[in-house]
């Protein structure tokens, strides 16, 4: 138990179990397959990161146009295009 704490805390593996430990984790290091699906997972997370903040701004912006603030309000508040509020003032 003693040297999985040492090789948690230093990462320096010493013989047995934590030697294998220390392998899996070099060989996780330099996988390229891992390497790209992670990647290709941060990308998404982004994207989906980036889609829930614009559809935020939208139900916002729909709020506040509901609230009757006017369309350079809206703008400042949720800081959408011009065009994009209007579209959704003739939603409304």
């Amino acid at each position: 138990m003693q040297d999985f704490f040492e090789f948690l805390l230093s990462n320096k593996s010493s013989e047995g179990f934590t030697s294998d430990l220390g392998n899996y984790v070099n060989d996780a290091k330099h996988n390229t397959r891992w390497r790209e699906q992670y990647m290709t997972w941060e990308r998404m997370q982004a994207y989906a990161r980036d889609e829930g903040i614009q559809t935020g701004k939208i139900e916002a912006a729909e709020n506040a146009l509901k609230l009757g603030l006017s369309v350079e309000q809206v703008m400042q508040i949720t800081g959408l295009p011009l065009e994009k509020i209007l579209e959704l003032q003739k939603q409304l």
